[in-house]
């Protein structure tokens, strides 16, 4: 019976610096990895907090209307939650009221403009 040697010199397997090359290459595909998740992690909070916005400029606006929306209510600003809601008159015309509301999660501050007409009283 032969007995079984090491691949030595000119044999077949792995050396120490093919072993530390393919660790290189694993470590920084999975810090990449890891930096991608992060960014979609920071992309996903921001589109959340787009979508309240629109969500709360949408209300507003609706409020606003049903309340028979007064032209004086012009310049108002409102402080609520995460957001900010600031009424103003578009252009030259006092019946065209704009309704912008601002919203701020930390590092990251969404705005949404809905402006619409509305009738006088």
């Amino acid at each position: 019976m032969r007995a079984r040697r090491w691949p030595g010199p000119g044999r077949s397997g792995f050396t120490f610096i093919e072993l530390v090359v393919a660790l290189v290459v694993l470590v920084v595909g999975m810090l990449g990895l890891s930096a991608s998740a992060s960014l979609v992690a920071a992309q996903l909070r921001v589109a959340r907090l787009e979508a309240r916005v629109r969500v709360e400029a949408q209300a507003e606006l609706e409020a606003l209307l049903a309340g028979g929306a007064d032209p004086q209510l012009a310049g108002q600003e409102r402080h609520h939650d995460l957001f900010t809601t600031t009424i103003e008159v578009v252009g030259d015309d006092p019946r065209a009221l704009s309704v912008t509301v601002a919203g701020n999660l930390g590092v990251d501050t969404v705005a949404d403009t809905l402006v619409t007409l509305v009738r006088s009283r």
